[in-house]
């Protein structure tokens, strides 16, 4: 059965809007992609398969604890410009918790804080590099080394591994400190990593400005985030929503969108369509016995990464950290939920554990998963886990969590304007020029807008400009990553 909620509040959403938009897909593609257009006085209908919004950014209900948990920790970084863009538009940013210092345990239980210096970039990290204690000063050379390589390098047709290797590049070296980094930011291992995707982190995420590293954390569940605040500020510009409104499939008709089908059997026209869904759903949605478009058999070709995570409950806590990264382990991140969140409960300490690119995983029982994840957290704190008892514990797995950015990645990857007439994209896996991210997300949303709203006349720019570099990179000429727009 659709839920229709009609949102007309503002000023803005009383006055008569011309040529509707129907979004589907209520990600963060699909909500930035309405929240600009409707900005702009067009009327949009964004459908949702759920009750909920915010896509792949979801949570449940744990049914032993009672306890609304996210899928996965969800983290945002300061070079994330169009995501906190779209965040400060819908009133969401007093959600989330920034730390101003990274915590690295490595094998030995050695610890080190990633922090800024007074140092101004590209240099503001190096006195927290040259303190890290995993590393000694050979290794720390190989990395300064390697680092130089990278940015004076544009492309590299193999894998980053590859380039590693190249670049003489040690197997420690390779897995505490280039690997650590980019399986957070892009969910794939080294061998599988294309060059400029890899160099792109390095450069835009840590590089270019002293602020970008910096890792913002909601404070509240994911559901919450995009719950009634942002629906609050969709209604003020007038979008209609509908949930549980399925796409099922598309008709064409003189090489555009006639309408589109629903689960329901309801029809839905509209002037422009944009469909926000997961590359891998895209197939489905048109008639077998025709011609598909040229994006459907270009995303049959994406590959994907999966990632888990642990969640535990304790009955008191195990660490007085938000959160630590861990080295040399199957277990990449702890956070302390419980801290993060602000909740107080004596009987249960809540924690997850990140296991990203977890391929390995996909043939081991979870009691196999959390029995591993247990002994290397007793590992790091022994005398806490002579005094906890597990109260609870279970693994959550995306099997297609993310797009895999492998070398041949980008010829896949669609642009938000289609070879029909009145189709538009967006999702993380469209040409964005960012990998699989919340930042990815919203940039198609935006970019997609951007090409709607220039059909239509309307000379919008939407997309936020990145981070500005430090004057002392721009003085040292090191090339950026492509823009996209």
């Amino acid at each position: 059965m659709n839920q229709n909620v009609a949102l007309p509040s503002s000023q803005a959403a009383s006055e008569p809007k011309s040529h509707k938009v129907a979004i589907f897909g209520g990600g963060l593609a699909g909500l930035a992609a309405a929240q600009a257009l409707s900005a702009q006085g067009l009327q949009v209908e964004l459908h949702e398969a759920r009750t909920r919004l915010g896509g792949r950014a979801s949570s449940f209900v744990d049914q032993t604890t009672g306890e609304v948990i996210d899928n996965c920790q969800h983290v945002a970084m300061g070079c994330c410009t169009n995501y906190f863009h779209f965040c400060q538009q819908a009133g969401l940013t007093d959600h989330f918790r920034q730390l101003d210092a990274l915590l690295f345990i490595d094998q030995h239980q050695q610890r080190s804080l990633f922090k800024n210096s007074l140092l101004p970039a590209p240099f503001h990290l190096a006195l927290s590099f040259l303190k890290m204690r995993h590393f000694n000063w050979r290794e720390r050379w190989e990395i300064v080394r390697g680092l130089r390589q990278l940015l004076k390098s544009n492309t590299y047709p193999e894998s980053f591994q590859h380039w590693l290797d190249t670049h003489h590049q040690s197997p420690h070296v390779q897995r505490d400190f280039w690997q650590v980094i980019l399986v957070s930011a892009l969910s794939e291992s080294l061998d599988r990593i294309q060059f400029s995707a890899a160099r792109q982190v390095f450069l835009q995420g840590f590089i270019n400005h002293r602020d970008a590293w910096k890792v913002s954390l909601p404070t509240t569940s994911l559901d919450e985030l995009y719950g009634s605040a942002l629906e609050q500020q969709l209604q003020q510009q007038g979008v209609v929503l509908r949930r549980q409104s399925r796409l099922k499939e598309v008709l064409l008709e003189d090489q555009q969108v006639s309408r589109v089908l629903l689960s329901s059997g309801e029809e839905v026209t509209a002037d422009t369509y944009l469909i926000a869904l997961p590359w891998h759903t895209l197939s489905r949605l048109f008639p077998e016995d025709r011609v598909r478009p040229q994006f459907c058999q270009q995303a049959t070709q994406m590959e994907s990464a999966p990632i888990a995570s642990v969640h535990l409950w304790f009955d008191r806590p195990l660490m007085n950290d938000t959160h630590a990264v861990l080295l040399g382990r199957l277990s990449q991140w702890i956070f302390n939920r419980s801290a993060i969140q602000r909740v107080e409960n004596p009987e249960r300490y809540y924690y997850q554990v990140v296991i990203s690119q977890s391929r390995e995983l996909a043939n081991w029982k979870q009691e196999e998963i959390i029995g591993k994840v247990l002994s290397e957290l007793e590992e790091i704190w022994p005398a806490a886990f002579r005094q906890a008892t597990l109260v609870h514990s279970r693994v959550v797995r995306e099997h297609q969590a993310v797009f895999s950015v492998t070398p041949e990645s980008d010829q896949f990857r669609s642009d938000q304007q289609t070879e029909i007439a009145n189709l538009y994209l967006a999702g993380d896996w469209t040409q964005t020029g960012w990998p699989a991210t919340m930042e990815g997300a919203v940039r198609s949303g935006y970019l997609a807008a951007e090409k709607i709203l220039r059909q239509y006349g309307i000379p919008a720019k939407i997309l936020q400009p990145d981070l500005p570099r430090s004057p002392l990179m721009n003085w040292l000429r090191v090339s950026s990553p492509t823009e996209t727009g």
